[in-house]
């Protein structure tokens, strides 16, 4: 599993079309060739790319206001099928300051690509294009087992506790 994201401001110009924002080869480096997973806003709409090529749109127009600052999101993961993906986009209403609003579309799909899928050094990577006024917070992350915070350890401590007492009553009532 693998997540990028980026903020940006929206500029107006040139029709509704954001960042790309996904992964790419070592060789490749870029979103031209057949090694590259994207998602993208483009023509009003999501887009899930592969090899560059469009593999999935959003039925759905996507409505930005000029000036406002959104956050474009993308994960992939290799399912269990030689070659094939599981890949997700979505834009979110954002602050200038980096806080994710409000999800205003999302788009998810399966695709194929075996060159990505037998490249063992995958970059993420980010192209803009005239509609974007600022980008920021730019950011990948490679999916790993969610840490709890120490609250949460806390809390099932204390479940587990309980349930150990409880245990302990009953059989001392016997």
């Amino acid at each position: 599993f693998v997540a990028v994201s980026v903020y940006f401001q929206y500029a107006g110009s040139g029709g509704i079309a954001g960042p790309q924002v996904g992964l790419v080869t070592a060789g490749n480096g870029n979103f031209t060739g057949t090694g590259d997973v994207s998602g993208r806003l483009s023509s009003n709409s999501l887009q899930l790319r592969s090899s560059n090529g469009t593999v999935t749109t959003a039925a759905s127009a996507v409505s930005l206001v000029t000036g406002n600052w959104y956050e474009l999101s993308y994960s992939v993961e290799r399912t269990s099928t030689s070659g094939q993906f599981n890949a997700s986009v979505a834009v979110y209403n954002s602050s200038n300051a980096g806080v994710q609003g409000s999800m205003v579309d999302s788009l998810s799909g399966t695709f194929t690509n075996a060159t990505l899928w037998a490249d063992s050094s995958v970059f993420a990577a980010i192209r803009e294009n005239t509609s974007i006024v600022n980008l920021d917070n730019f950011a990948a992350q490679q999916g790993v087992a969610a840490v709890p915070e120490p609250a949460s350890c806390a809390a099932m401590a204390g479940v587990v506790l309980l349930g150990f007492a409880a245990g302990r009553r009953r059989r001392g009532g016997r």
